[in-house]
């Protein structure tokens, strides 16, 4: 097993808030004196209150060397195009660099000649496959944002094509945004403080509140298409950083009273529940709920079930159903129905008997289930959280809204709307605890603050770094196809 690599600060991170300074220009690794650094009101990806300069210590560096370039051979007929610094896109969006690349498209960081904001474009191949799809999201996108935007979905700032002479790509204009939620996770050293991830999951609930609502299933919720804001001294030095190597930014997820700000993206395999039924392409296979193996039945409780996976992967610091080894595996369905085998218990026949897929007819034995040996007694999640350093109390509750997410009767599991009220996710819990126990509590979490996994009770593994990619460059993509955007994965 590969170790966990932990990001460390960079010799040449930028020490001010908008140019990068190499640290031989000055040892101390210091702020200049007098740094004019950004007020708090400015910082929805950082800590407030703050009253001083962002702690150096706990910005959250993204390894992006590796990934960095696009290969000659993608620029070919339906693939890439090709695109350098200062090029003018859409008529006012010139190029300021390269960020990252996915299966379908590659991202690009854009500067508007007319009125100096940062944007970022997103670029389709030019393959009607990958177009096709991307002006699927544009128009669902389009539609989320047609009343009023819901602040925890990334913005959609326009669409056009841009042609070579040859071939038209679809491009998307997105507003900047930081890394991704699977970086704050797996490459940050750190791990996330419980009411970091409490608020986290609130604003994802409210945004699948919203869009499950409106007759939208995302399909792809996972922490790759899970964006962090930013703040504009971040943007400023993402433009300004000429190493390929690393971006920096001002975020701290081990302090409780961070103000990080997340939002969905990636709506390439999004459908409205409208349209005529079709077998969907599914989610990525950590996050699959039995459903989507079994039938061709997909709907806001597929969204759940992912949901369920992410708030797990924020407070544990692994994957719960960590397949992803096996996708290429014609065994797979029954790789991923034995970890839940052990985790959840068998999987039964019932729920899923009517539209049950022909190739899974005969893999149930005399009692209903799934022809593997059942593992688990009981629900696991209360003993992983004391495991995590919770409480009692927040150990209870974490294994109570587990299991509601993880239902594999479909119809009885738990909503968005049902979720957003679970005590869990108040702060502290719903409980007004003050004093030496909430001190305590938060002593606790800051000592699990480490870059190894607190999770090794045999129902899941830590993720490692695999193929980094982003949500801004796409969508699934083929392991040979390699990486993707500034710090986001895809599997």
């Amino acid at each position: 097993m590969s170790e966990r690599r932990s990001n460390k600060r960079p010799a040449d991170e930028s020490d001010d808030g908008s140019q990068p300074k190499r640290q031989d220009e000055d040892p101390s690794g210091t702020p200049p004196e007098g740094a004019d650094w950004p007020s708090p009101d400015d910082l929805p990806g950082t800590s407030a209150p703050q009253t001083g300069p962002p702690n150096l210590e706990n910005r959250l560096v993204v390894a992006t060397l590796g990934y960095s370039q696009i290969r000659e051979d993608q620029y070919n007929d339906g693939g890439y195009l090709r695109i350098v610094p200062r090029q003018v896109l859409g008529g006012v969006q010139e190029v300021v660099k390269y960020l990252n690349r996915g299966h379908y498209s590659s991202a690009w960081l854009s500067k508007r000649t007319d009125n100096g904001a940062y944007e970022v474009v997103k670029v389709s191949k030019s393959d009607p496959r990958f177009a096709v799809p991307t002006r699927k999201e544009i128009e669902i996108l389009k539609t989320i944002q047609s009343k009023k935007p819901h602040p925890n979905i990334v913005k959609l700032l326009g669409s056009f094509e841009e042609s070579n002479g040859q071939f038209s790509h679809v491009t998307m204009v997105l507003e900047v945004m930081g890394p991704n939620l699977q970086y704050a996770i797996h490459s940050s050293g750190k791990k996330m403080h419980l009411e970091v991830v409490r608020r986290v999951s609130k604003q994802l609930l409210g945004a699948l509140k919203y869009i499950h609502q409106r007759g939208i299933v995302h399909m792809d919720i996972k922490p790759n298409n899970i964006m962090l804001a930013i703040t504009n001294a971040d943007v400023a030095r993402l433009a300004a950083n000429n190493n390929p190597a690393y971006e920096i930014y001002d975020m701290d997820i081990t302090n409780p009273s961070a103000n990080i700000v997340a939002k969905l993206a990636d709506f390439g395999l999004s459908f409205d529940k409208s349209e005529p039924a079709r077998r969907r392409v599914p989610p990525t296979c950590p996050y699959r709920g039995p459903e989507t193996f079994l039938t061709e039945l997909a709907d806001t409780y597929t969204d759940m079930w992912s949901m369920g996976c992410v708030i797990f992967e924020m407070l544990v610091g692994s994957i719960l159903f960590d397949c992803s080894q096996y996708r290429d595996n014609p065994q797979h369905p029954f790789v991923h129905f034995g970890m839940l085998n052990v985790i959840l218990g068998a999987v039964p026949k019932a729920p899923y008997e009517a539209n049950l897929r022909p190739e899974f007819r005969d893999i149930f034995d005399e009692y209903g289930n799934v022809r593997l040996p059942p593992r688990t007694i009981g629900s696991p999640f209360f003993g992983i959280g004391l495991f995590n350093k919770l409480s009692i109390d927040d150990s209870n509750e974490f294994s109570q809204l587990m299991d509601m997410f993880f239902k594999y009767d479909m119809t009885g599991r738990v909503t968005a709307e049902q979720a957003l009220a679970h005590n869990f996710l108040q702060p502290n819990g719903g409980r007004n605890t003050f004093g030496p126990e909430m001190v305590r509590q938060n002593r606790s979490q800051q000592s699990s603050n480490s870059s190894s996994s607190a999770y090794n009770l045999d129902v899941g593994s830590p993720i490692y770094e695999e193929e980094p990619s982003t949500s801004y460059g796409g969508y699934p993509q083929k392991p040979e196809d390699g990486p993707s955007y500034s710090g986001q994965n895809n599997f």
